[in-house]
């Protein structure tokens, strides 16, 4: 599905008028996975979403967008914007990619993304642990019977389109209630910033590569599918 002219949509994209779109649902466990459709042209519903930002072209057969900032909560993280943008000599940028179960930002997005998300949950839970195990990072809740809550994590394209990833799905063990260790889904990258599946759940999104435009906004997409 990306802009390869032998992908899918390079070969039949003119049948679709250039435009697909999917509504991802949570996966949990003991849950039955509803069916979920990639629908194409006019049987896409919801044609005009609340967020808009351009598609941009790029080197690669990616979906490049410009993303200029990521929240946690209301703390914009101070970063650079350059630091998400494409390089002159084609590497770094930002883009969505449904074939990417996690996320996955630049280096130094990614320390500053941390070390924010910790000063957090220490600040609301003093007892609670960070661990890091085979280059994840784990939470620990060490008191039983408190219910661990999470920041909102917020990624701002052009156009001021706000992407908010809620806490289950970018934490996984949130929907497990009598767990209390919580392992982070957002990793660090050497070469660009990705915007993966699992945390694009509940988010009903329409590529219109024929107007270089990415839309999206918040669906529950068990029952939207």
């Amino acid at each position: 599905m990306n802009r390869d002219p032998s992908s899918f949509m390079g070969q039949f994209g003119a049948r679709s008028r250039g435009r697909f779109s999917y509504c991802f649902a949570p996966i949990y466990n003991n849950y039955q996975q509803p069916q979920m459709f990639l629908r194409f042209g006019d049987d896409i519903p919801h044609h005009n979403l609340k967020y808009r930002t351009p598609l941009i072209q790029g080197p690669l057969s990616r979906y490049y967008l410009d993303l200029k900032a990521i929240s946690v909560d209301e703390a914009e993280l101070k970063i650079n914007s350059s630091v998400f943008q494409l390089r002159e000599d084609g590497l770094g940028g930002s883009f969505i990619n449904s074939g990417s179960r996690d996320t996955w930002l630049i280096d130094v997005a990614y320390r500053e993304f941390e070390r924010e998300l910790i000063e957090t949950m220490i600040y609301r839970y003093p007892t609670m642990e960070v661990s890091r195990r085979s280059g994840t990072l784990w939470f620990i809740q060490p008191e039983r019977g408190v219910r661990t809550k999470f920041p909102e994590v917020t990624f701002l394209f052009a156009n001021n389109a706000k992407f908010v990833i809620k806490p289950e799905a970018y934490m996984s063990g949130l929907k497990q209630p009598m767990s209390r260790h919580y392992l982070l889904l957002i990793f660090p990258s050497d070469k660009s910033t990705v915007l993966g599946a699992r945390q694009q759940v509940n988010h009903r999104i329409i590529y219109d590569i024929a107007n270089s435009e990415l839309q999206f906004e918040p669906r529950n997409c068990i029952h939207n599918n």
